[in-house]
């Protein structure tokens, strides 16, 4: 198999278990639902587009910062991703395809010393 696919509701893995799937290389993580009972969710997110947003906010973030990693995320039907990175040896890439090139473009680099050793970025 290329793949595993499980399913777990209320932290319990549902039966029959994992089972093989064909997939291509790589890792996919497909959340559906998460959250779905809990009574704080329902109070905090007003809204479906409210708790999208937040999503599409914080997998934004990680795909900027995670550069050698592909993100893609889609809302539930779509087939245009809010969020699509590449992977890629640039930092700088990421941030352009997350943000867009105006903001890439006005960043500037950033070198530190700490300890004797140093760090850029």
């Amino acid at each position: 198999p290329g793949g595993w696919r499980a399913t777990y509701r209320d932290g319990r893995l549902e039966p029959p278990g994992p089972k093989p799937v064909a997939a291509l290389p790589g890792t996919t993580i497909v959340v559906e639902d998460l959250f779905y009972n809990v009574p704080t969710r329902r109070k905090a997110l007003k809204s479906a587009a409210r708790e999208y947003a937040l999503i599409v906010d914080i997998v934004s973030k990680f795909a900027a910062f995670h550069h050698r990693v592909a993100f893609c995320c889609r809302r539930h039907g779509e087939g245009r991703p809010d969020v699509l990175t590449q992977p890629t040896s640039r930092r700088l890439e990421s941030i352009r395809a997350v943000y867009g090139n105006a903001i890439a473009q006005s960043l500037l680099p950033l070198s530190l010393l700490i300890g004797g050793g140093s760090g850029g970025g």
